[in-house]
């Protein structure tokens, strides 16, 4: 029996490294791998502290340090990114950091021993966190998985947030998880309005257009805006699918993966202290009141009104998620390295 449960283990280990995340993160574990220095004082201490390592390499390679610190830095504020090499990079060290988040997750979740995953986790996180740069930005993006793993498996230098305990009894719906997570990293319409609500458009003023276009205020939908609809239909379904598979007490760390996603879509930025409301109307709150570009064009009143009441529906069930996943952020932002 125990030979049996071990090899259905390595299964389920060999399949995280098979899914779209992994490929897609490539280029990140590439191109942002330590220098040779670097990776000598990894190989050579059992005692990984990621602070000591970006400051060895910001004294030794300061010019370097400060390219790295301009790649990764926060793009708001009117820090935006258009460099398409940069991008690309950062893109990719985002699928790489899930990667990580998908190691801990399914510890936390009983899916995985943590023995299992321990070296690779290890590896991994030095040899994508070892810079200030890659430092700064987990904490930019709300990367709160990632500080959790690296408490774990017993490496420091990054905020110390205490991990969740393990609940065995939520394998099941890691694996369903799974399989959405998956679907999410491969669905391009849904991965285009991700990319506008990260402020990545086409010209300056779109998401000003489309936000009148949403209100009625102009009638013209351009083919760039119906691909955006379709886009936060499948956000919707996604996310209210998942969020309702899940017991209430489990849905603030599955929605870790996607809360820097859920604050754009309910108005909020990500400050040192939690979660702000940002004074502009957020697209649920639009969406909530003009749903009608996201009907079915049909001159069936009935139809249109179910649809018109499964989108409130879908937005009331992930609004539910985001705020427990925004309270789990906030208290984990209060903690100190």
């Amino acid at each position: 029996m125990r030979q049996e449960q071990e090899s259905e283990e390595q299964a389920r280990y060999a399949g995280l490294g098979k899914g779209p995340w992994w490929k897609k993160g490539a280029r990140a574990r590439t191109e942002l791998k330590p220098p040779p220095q670097i990776r000598a004082l990894i190989d050579r201490s059992e005692a990984i502290d990621l602070q000591t390592l970006a400051q060895s390499f910001e004294k030794q390679h300061p010019a370097d340090d400060r390219k790295l610190l301009q790649m990764l830095r926060w793009h708001g504020g009117g820090n935006t990114v258009t460099d398409p090499h940069e991008m690309a990079i950062r893109d990719a060290l985002d699928y790489a950091l899930a990667h990580l988040m998908l190691l801990e997750l399914s510890v936390e979740t009983g899916y995985l021993p943590l023995e299992l995953i321990r070296d690779e986790a290890r590896r991994e996180l030095s040899s994508l966190l070892w810079s200030s740069a890659a430092q700064q930005f987990i904490c930019y993006y709300d990367y709160v998985t990632i500080e959790y793993l690296a408490r774990r498996v017993g490496i420091t230098g990054i905020r110390n947030v205490a991990p969740p305990p393990v609940n065995r009894e939520a394998s099941t719906r890691f694996a369903i998880f799974l399989a959405q997570f998956s679907d999410w990293v491969e669905d391009k319409p849904l991965r285009l309005w991700l990319s506008f609500l990260d402020d990545y458009v086409e010209y300056e003023g779109e998401q000003a257009a489309f936000r009148s276009y949403l209100l009625g205020e102009v009638t013209n939908r351009s083919e760039r805006f119906s691909r955006l609809l379709y886009g936060i239909q499948r956000f919707l379904l996604s996310l209210s699918n998942l969020f309702c598979v899940l017991k209430p007490s489990e849905r603030a760390i599955f929605g870790l993966f996607y809360s820097y996603w859920m604050a754009k879509f309910f108005g909020y930025e990500l400050e040192e202290d939690g979660y702000r409301q940002a004074t502009q109307q957020s697209w649920a709150d639009i969406i909530r009141k003009h749903p009608e570009p996201l009907l079915p064009p049909t001159s069936n009143d009935e139809a249109r009104a179910a649809m018109r009441e499964l989108l409130i529906q879908q937005i009331a069930t992930i609004q539910e998620s985001w705020t427990v996943t925004s309270e789990l952020v906030a208290a984990s932002s209060a903690s100190k390295r």
